[in-house]
């Protein structure tokens, strides 16, 4: 029998109460929200006997984000857009919007907010004026970000209405955090089927903010991950038909190749496969050609061929068989990592995010 939730956990603003609550949530344990007279700040109440267990999962994940929960479509799948407002913001809409329409899902368009920070005081104890004043910026950072976002949507309706984008219905959202800890929290609660991001060239992206976030958000969260980069003509998802796809050689390639064709809807494409595992080019060869077989028998309307690239000059064979094929969009299998590979050994899809201005799909295996 559960007992009633009267045990204070925190307290917090309206958004972080909110998120702890998710959290909470999901891991079934009861609690309560009040919000105070002023409804600014929300106290967050657990059961007395789970006390322990709710601090576990608060301080087990990151930090709780100032969002609300945004109410997506009947089936639950929607996909993710973080946005800058930059120029290049609308390509990620564009791909976003046409891959909502072919997999019936509900575009998100978040944009995230940093509160100003105040430099460190001498005392121990908070002034209550400073605590007001971080509050009021806080709400005038949300203030700006919500009428920015407003011209966006605004923006966005219009070329709707010009025919310039996929006619779909889409929401928006303000999240105060770091993008890229926004992004990871919204994944964990309630993962989206895709992220769809613009990056700046390869040329600009490492100094770029946005650049760095894709980073991030490519070597952490575990859901696919499309990636547009600004200086390229995109084409449209339609139009995208000659891919590579890198292969592991393990089990985890052909759920990936069965999630890529169900997210391009089974099409007539050219995938060239390129093997990124050890071995000598007989047995690379061996092992490529039966998966080759098994693709080829289970999609017969796409064309799957095989490329073995030198390890010592890859990056200039790659960029031959790109140039000599016309690849439009890399294929990347991206396997989960600790923090310490992520700083010392960055996987392929966070490589080829700064060594290449071409659309990239990151599955995640």
């Amino acid at each position: 029998m559960k007992s009633d939730p009267t045990t204070i956990l925190a307290v917090h603003s309206r958004g972080y109460a909110d998120a702890i609550a998710r959290m909470l949530e999901a891991h079934n344990i009861g609690h309560k929200l009040e919000s105070d007279a002023s409804g600014n700040l929300v106290t967050v109440f657990v059961e007395p006997d789970r006390l322990r267990e709710a601090v576990a999962v608060v301080e087990s994940g990151p930090a709780p984000v100032e969002a609300e929960r945004v109410r997506m479509n009947s089936n639950g799948r929607n996909i993710l857009v973080p946005v800058d407002f930059s120029d290049y913001s609308m390509l990620a809409v564009k791909a976003a919007f046409e891959f909502a329409k072919r997999l019936d899902m509900h575009p998100l368009i978040l944009n995230t907010f940093v509160a100003p920070v105040l430099p460190a005081q001498p005392s121990f104890d908070d002034s209550p004026d400073d605590t007001l004043f971080e509050q009021e910026a806080g709400m005038e950072m949300r203030r700006i970000s919500q009428k920015r976002m407003e011209k966006f949507k605004n923006e966005v309706l219009l070329l709707q209405k010009e025919g310039e984008l996929t006619d779909i219905g889409f929401s928006t959202e303000t999240a105060m955090g770091l993008p890229e800890e926004v992004i990871k929290e919204y994944s964990k609660i309630t993962p989206p089927g895709l992220i769809v991001m613009a990056t700046r060239g390869k040329n600009r992206r490492e100094a770029d903010m946005m650049g760095s976030v894709t980073a991030e958000v490519l070597d952490s969260c575990r859901v696919p991950v499309f990636t547009v980069p600004e200086n390229i003509s995109f084409v449209g998802v339609e139009n995208i038909t000659r891919l590579v796809f890198f292969c592991n050689l393990d089990r985890s390639d052909a759920a990936s190749v069965d999630s890529l064709m169900t997210m391009f809807d089974c099409p007539v494409v050219d995938v060239t496969l390129v093997p990124v595992s050890e071995g000598t080019d007989a047995t690379l060869r061996h092992r490529m050609e039966t998966f080759c077989s098994m693709l080829t028998a289970k999609y017969p309307l796409a064309s799957f061929s095989i490329e073995l690239l030198g390890k010592k000059d890859f990056r200039e064979q790659f960029q031959q068989l790109v140039d000599r094929r016309q690849i439009q969009l890399l294929i990347v299998p991206n396997k989960k990592s600790n923090i310490f590979s992520r700083l010392f050994k960055p996987g392929i899809a966070h490589r080829m995010l700064f060594e290449r201005d071409m659309p990239m799909l990151a599955l995640p295996v």
